[in-house]
């Protein structure tokens, strides 16, 4: 209705051949969508916008898309999709990819009334458009239904010995991945899993892996069971891999969906044809007085994020915690090329309080992520780190996912949240091979799904959408504030400060007697340490590949110790660190 002389304005359209519909105008007269029903409107230069409603017959992962009219004007159209209280905005579109207008991409709850604004942007374009609400088709893998960080029906109630815990999942809080499988599902991608290993004959992994290494047991055996001959003689595993922590990553990853494998038994990952390169860096090794011999230590997990960039991964995931050691950090720093996506850790505290620092959470760069576990009603999960490096929050409470000899199960944790987002970064790295370690990083911090209850936790202030960062239509400036933006002089002191907070606070029984060492000018090296250590009897054991630290053993750990604080006050030195044990008990 004309406000000026009151006339009545109809607008003649087709949909699916019919003519002399009416569009919508205003949510209070919405055009009903018919699931699955392509429509075709015109609009023209005196219009804002058309109003629909769409109520989806089950709930699922569903797309609203507009598409140009063959031989008409192109038009530049974009949409937002309101919840019922068709005030709150939940998702929107104004550039999807191919040659469709908008796409809007979320999990609908059945019965549920949804609103759509459609209009054109810039506005007052005139020309047609068809708009067309489809459920996609979910996986056929048996077990797809357990995984609510993928598609999320609100389908458990969840109830533990501490009332903190419990929780009901809520239809609609995940990942938002299968959109974007429309497009890619990490074709071409190499994700290193460095972790405790992985059952290299599970069914629903064994066609994603590659070769990789164990560097627990200096061998290219990635899944020991403890039979093996090992040495020294006389030693016993105590193996992390046999509790299936890296096969558990790995399938949350890239596990094989049905259409890979014909198996129709198990569960699909984020990133279903990307490639695992398994790097097993956890797993003790104890001798018959059950003292630790090798195992969880820091050299092993620097090997393993050298090995994992020298052997092609695009993305390494790192679902490691509580080592104290800034040479972690330090090392994914310097490989700027390679996205590391690390685990925030699991006991609760802020990672911004110097007192609970530890890495790789507490690593900060342009190409790391920190990643906080959120359970499947959107809360953060009350064991979560948070706070300081943390960017986002993804799925990491009651994962249902693979486990060694062909089992699933259930586990919790950031190292669970960890490996959601590292199958996406393989999705947008598939889909445009140019982006960078930190395009990726941006991409996925930038178009988070935001929501009040983590925005005080994590600094994006939402969690991990795979589809939002596929086709990167957001309006919110990435928080990048990184400790790599500092001069190398900023850079030592900080290292120097983590280094000297480590031996402070980690026990005995964490120690060893060797240490990390990093120059200013690695070509003065060798005299640097005559002329610093000059009172202590040392040996230099290795320069690593790639980063370069000097791996310096002590006669006893007090001596590493003070050989350290010697170090770090010289200009000379950028920073030392000890190498330290993380031990399983």
């Amino acid at each position: 209705t004309s406000a000026a002389d009151n006339t009545v304005v109809s607008k003649s359209i087709t949909i699916q051949g019919v003519a002399n519909i009416t569009p919508g105008s205003g949510f209070d007269y919405p055009t009903v969508l018919a699931e699955g029903a392509s429509r075709t409107f015109d609009i023209d230069t005196n219009e804002d916008a058309h109003f629909f409603s769409f109520t989806p017959s089950e709930t699922g992962s569903y797309i609203i898309k507009s598409m140009d009219v063959p031989g008409e004007n192109l038009l530049d159209m974009a949409a937002e999709l309101y919840d019922t209280d068709k005030t709150t905005i939940i998702d929107k579109s104004d550039n999807a990819p191919d040659s469709v207008n908008f796409m809007l991409a979320r999990t609908l709850v059945k019965g549920k009334k949804y609103y759509i604004k459609a209009f054109t942007s810039p506005i007052y374009q005139s020309g047609k458009y068809t708009i067309m609400a489809q459920k996609l088709d979910e996986p056929n893998d048996a077990k797809f239904y357990k995984q609510w960080g993928l598609l999320n029906k609100g389908l458990y109630n969840w109830t533990y010995n501490d009332p903190r815990y419990d929780h009901s999942e809520v239809a609609g809080i995940d990942i938002n991945v299968l959109p974007a499988w429309q497009y890619t599902k990490g074709e071409g991608v190499t994700v290193a899993v460095v972790d405790s290993g992985v059952d290299t004959s599970h069914e629903d992994l064994s066609g994603n892996l590659l070769s990789g290494y164990n560097f627990v047991h200096n061998t290219t055996d990635v899944f020991p069971t403890g039979t093996e001959p090992i040495l020294p003689p006389g030693s016993k595993y105590d193996d992390a891999a046999i509790n299936g922590h890296g096969t558990h990553v790995s399938g949350i990853i890239a596990a094989e969906s049905d259409s890979q494998n014909s198996t129709n038994t198990g569960i699909v990952g984020v990133t279903p044809n990307a490639k695992i390169l398994p790097v097993k860096v956890l797993g003790n090794i104890y001798d018959n007085n059950g003292n630790p011999i090798t195992g969880n230590s820091s050299v092993n997990i620097i090997k393993g994020i050298n090995y994992s960039v020298t052997s092609g991964a695009n993305i390494v995931n790192i679902s490691i915690e509580n080592f104290p050691d800034a040479q972690i950090a330090y090392t994914m720093v310097q490989q700027s090329d390679t996205l590391f996506v690390g685990c925030a850790g699991n006991n609760g505290t802020d990672l911004s309080d110097l007192a609970n620092v530890h890495y790789p959470a507490n690593a900060e760069g342009d190409n790391i992520l920190t990643i906080a576990n959120m359970r499947g009603d959107g809360e953060l999960d009350p064991s979560s780190c948070y706070g300081g490096p943390t960017q986002l929050a993804a799925p990491g409470t009651e994962i249902f996912n693979t486990k060694p000899s062909n089992q699933y199960d259930y586990m919790t944790g950031t190292s669970m949240a960890a490996p959601h987002v590292s199958g996406v970064a393989a999705l947008l790295l598939s889909y445009n091979p140019s982006l960078t370690a930190q395009d990726l990083r941006s991409r996925i911090v930038s178009n988070v799904t935001v929501s009040d209850k983590l925005n005080d936790k994590v600094s994006s202030g939402g969690y991990l959408n795979a589809f939002r960062a596929l086709t990167n239509e957001t309006d919110v400036l990435s928080a990048l504030a990184e400790n790599i933006s500092l001069s190398q002089e900023e850079q030592s002191d900080y290292y120097k400060e983590m280094s000297e907070q480590s031996l402070l606070q980690r026990s005995l029984e964490e120690k060893t007697n060797k240490i990390f060492v990093n120059f200013m000018n690695p070509d003065n090296a060798d005299n640097i340490l005559e002329t610093l250590l000059l009172d202590f009897d040392y040996q230099i054991e290795e320069e690593m590949e790639i980063t370069g630290p000097y791996i310096l053993s002590f006669a006893s750990i007090s001596d590493a110790e003070a050989a350290i604080r010697i170090l770090n006050a010289s200009s000379d030195v950028f920073f030392s660190s000890m190498n330290y044990l993380y031990i399983n008990r």
